[in-house]
């Protein structure tokens, strides 16, 4: 049996929570592909940088979600997902754009600094 990937699900969902947070259309009827593609357009995203997505986490970052405390090395569970969510999101022109967060600032209700935060949860 041939051991499947989480990434792709796990890569649309994400965009899809995104696309819906920046204002995407309501929850009415399913989009079709070529909606929710246009819906999720770079132009369209209210990303922290244009064209560019950035990412915040805590440090240290562990393993096994990330390697060597290191989250831009691609390594572990969660590095690797986020340039996936870039491609998706067409923001894969400019590499993903890593910050250290802590945990405790990541959902105090303020402004945030990066799109999306991701802690090892």
């Amino acid at each position: 049996m041939q051991k499947r990937s989480p990434v792709p699900a796990t890569v649309s969902a994400i965009a899809a929570a995104i696309a819906f947070a920046a204002g995407g259309p309501a929850a009415t009827a399913a989009p079709t592909a070529v909606q929710a593609s246009a819906s999720c357009a770079t132009s369209k995203l209210a990303l922290h940088t244009p064209g560019q997505l950035t990412v915040a986490t805590d440090a240290p970052a562990y393993p096994p979600y990330f390697e060597n405390n290191k989250p831009a090395n691609g390594k572990g569970f969660e590095s690797p997902l986020q340039p996936a969510v870039a491609k998706q999101l067409d923001a894969s022109g400019k590499p993903v754009n890593w910050l250290i967060e802590p945990f405790r600032s990541s959902y105090a209700p303020t402004p945030k600094t990066f799109d999306i935060d991701i802690n090892e949860i």
